[in-house]
């Protein structure tokens, strides 16, 4: 049960880092995605952007982890 409790601490503290860093990271990019939108590029163009960038530092995260361990 200990264990549980644990994991879901866990679980949640991680989700919520990558949530300020992607945050932090689109804040820190506003002025080129509106840039890139004035300039002709799509709506779903930048989601993909932005998830391709979380994708990779999920992975790279997951790297490091796995190494680690």
């Amino acid at each position: 049960m200990r264990a549980v409790l644990l994991t879901a601490v866990a679980l949640t503290l991680t989700v919520i880092g990558v949530y300020e860093v992607v945050s932090y990271s689109l804040t820190q990019r506003t002025r080129e995605i509106g840039l890139r939108i004035l300039l002709g590029a799509r709506p779903p163009r930048m989601l993909g952007m932005v998830i391709a960038q979380v994708l990779k530092l999920a992975l790279l995260g997951i790297s490091i982890g796995l190494l680690a361990a």
